[in-house]
């Protein structure tokens, strides 16, 4: 697949994911509590979020770095647990009584929540400042990313509008980091030029 088709299926899956978050976020604003909607929004959309991510790597691999490498990756494992502990919240948990939940968390098994929520914490805040610093994204965007994913990460510890609002503004990040990367498919990053130890006239043939 070419890289500039990857790219754009990449930030499609990213505007997905955005809009999922900032509607699901928007409802319950408006309605004061978790909706049906906000519910299914929410369930699916770190789904995308982990195809969006990955194209958001490549596109700027090279100017993020090491740093900016580990950071992805940080990045990515925390999101891929968190999209498994938002599908059990919003299509599982949900429809068990509050005090079999409140048992359920209780024990041990909050211990796999917390961890899924404070991963994904660290590699959102290391990747975003990676992003920052390489300046391939518009910065506004990436800090957008971070202060919106911040209190979603924290939500069992903050109030529920600190939560929905950030909702919004994770959301909004992540479609203006979807919009900047379908515009980089048309300047797709070329691969660097073998390390022969040959002349570059050598290497470009003359």
């Amino acid at each position: 697949m070419p890289t500039a088709s990857l790219f754009r299926i990449s930030a499609l899956a990213g505007v997905i994911c955005g809009l999922s978050i900032a509607l699901g976020g928007l409802s319950e604003l408006l309605a004061g509590d978790k909706t049906i909607a906000s519910g299914y929004l929410n369930g699916v959309s770190p789904a995308f979020g982990l195809a969006f991510l990955a194209g958001l790597y490549l596109a700027q691999r090279e100017a993020v770095g090491r740093f900016g490498a580990v950071a992805f990756m940080l990045n990515y494992l925390g999101l891929a647990l968190f999209a498994g502990a938002a599908y059990a919240r919003n299509f599982v948990l949900v429809h068990m009584e509050k005090s079999e939940i409140e048992a359920l968390l209780a024990g041990t098994h909050r211990i796999p929540f917390l961890g899924a929520a404070l991963l994904t914490l660290v590699g959102t805040v290391l990747f975003g400042a990676a992003m920052y610093r390489a300046g391939i994204v518009p910065r506004p965007a990436a800090t957008l990313f971070v202060l919106g994913f911040a209190p979603v990460c924290l939500s069992f510890a903050l109030p529920a509008v600190v939560n929905r609002t950030g909702h919004l503004v994770a959301g909004t990040g992540i479609v203006w980091l979807a919009l900047a990367l379908w515009s980089m498919a048309a300047n797709p990053p070329k691969p660097d030029l073998p390390q022969t130890g040959e002349p570059s006239h050598l290497l470009s043939g003359r």
